[in-house]
């Protein structure tokens, strides 16, 4: 970030700011991973790619700054959970008086759900909170069946408005869809109880409204974006955050690289330059491919051609159902990984890219390696052809990405994607 010699007041930046613009953080948290969960997510990463087929801040003055700084204090915000650097949620209330809630934030879809208590028919409605529409004096029933398609399977329910509450903001009615059908072992397995979709309206479905434009619509915004930090150092107790109407400067350095959103509009869809493992140029990306950076995939999900290319660089054979599994010592020898967006070049390292998986001494793991040291390592990256728009296959940047990299969903006009380094 560019800081000017123009400074304001606490106080002065205070005053200038309506009470009714609010921005808002919600934390995430973490948790210990298993080489199940990684391979359960490959599935999830592949499925998701399905799903998407359709075959001015960068130099901000420090008196910006000061004005983020006393904005998220006062933001709506959710701490996320960080569970295996694959799942990022947050808590959630529905309803009055309150029902909470563990919610995966997803910029892949656009609609809200959360498991009722009238789901009976799978394993997954019973493992996870539920949602008591009739204990809620402020819910209302549109009469509408929503069906949600992810990659997993369709999530199913009957469509409700009711009162979200996200920190000490509270939105009111807002489309939500009670599911009573959670079918997939990705629903079983989840550590969230439901999504919140922040992807953009055009997706949404069934006359229901993304959460971002329900609090914009209602004043409760400061700015028109909301901006994500996933935390990459695992042995922290703070997951990740993500604020809605403003930007934490804690959690970034230096300035955000902008793109504008385009395509189709259902998607916060981008244009990369090229993407190079070490000093090869991906031949599918040669002249440049689309990108949807996307909070609800936890890996990277590129061509399949551009995928085996990654793992030969890797020196590592394309395995039969990525991610696949590499030595854990050679992690530190791995060539980086660099995507062009903008003209700035943005890396990954091995050690940013490899997932290192708890697992005892000695086990073989799924892709044949054996475990060092009592972990197993698996590069996430997934290969799927598909595409989000006529320039042919494209990529998604998943957590594995955003983790490296802060990020802002401007939802302004026009729409953009910002990324800048994550602290």
């Amino acid at each position: 970030m560019v800081i000017s010699t123009c400074m304001v007041s606490p106080a002065t930046a205070a005053r200038s700011l309506p009470s009714s613009e609010v921005v808002q953080s919600i934390a995430l948290r973490k948790r210990q991973v298993t080489e199940a969960d990684v391979r359960g997510m490959g599935a999830w990463a592949r499925q998701r790619a399905v799903q998407f087929d359709i075959s001015g801040m960068a130099n901000a003055t420090s008196s910006e700054y000061m004005a983020d700084i006393l904005a998220v204090a006062t933001a709506p915000a959710v701490r996320l959970s960080n569970y295996l650097n694959m799942q990022f949620f947050g808590t959630v209330s529905i309803g009055t008086p309150p029902q909470r809630f563990s919610m995966l934030f997803d910029t892949g879809s656009s609609d809200t759900w959360v498991p009722s208590t009238a789901c009976r028919a799978n394993i997954a409605c019973y493992t996870h909170s539920r949602f008591n529409s009739s204990s809620s004096r402020t819910f209302k029933p549109t009469g509408r069946t929503v069906y949600i398609t992810y990659l997993s399977g369709k999530v199913k329910g009957a469509q409700g408005i009711d009162t979200v509450t996200i920190g000490r903001t509270k939105v009111t009615n807002q489309a939500i869809t009670e599911a009573t059908w959670l079918p997939g072992s990705a629903n079983l397995g989840s550590r969230f109880d439901g999504i919140v979709g922040l992807g953009p309206v055009k997706a949404a479905k069934h006359q229901s409204t993304p959460l971002w434009k329900s609090m914009q619509a209602q004043g409760l915004l400061r700015k028109p974006l909301f901006s994500f930090w996933m935390n990459q150092n695992g042995g922290s107790k703070a997951g990740g955050e993500v604020v809605f109407g403003g930007v934490n400067p804690a959690r970034y350095s230096g300035a955000h690289t902008f793109t504008p959103v385009v395509g189709s509009g259902r998607y916060w869809n981008i244009r990369m330059g090229k993407v190079k493992m070490g000093p090869m140029t991906i031949s599918t990306c040669s002249g440049g491919c689309d990108a949807v950076p996307d909070t609800g995939t936890s890996l990277i999900i590129g061509p399949t051609a551009a995928i085996q290319q990654i793992y030969s660089q890797m020196g590592v054979s394309m395995c039969s159902s990525p991610p696949c599994a590499v030595p854990c010592s050679q992690i530190g020898l791995l060539p980086v990984l660099s995507f062009t967006i903008e003209g700035r070049t943005f890396t990954l390292s091995g050690r940013q890219y490899v997932l290192q998986v708890a697992q005892p001494r000695g086990t073989r793991t799924g892709g044949g390696a054996q475990s060092s040291g009592g972990t197993a390592c698996f590069a996430a990256f997934v290969g799927m052809d598909f595409a989000v728009s006529p320039h042919g296959h494209a990529w998604i940047l998943g957590d594995t990405f955003l983790m490296a990299y802060h990020s802002i969903f401007h939802f302004g006009n026009p729409m953009r994607v910002g990324f800048a380094t994550s602290r």
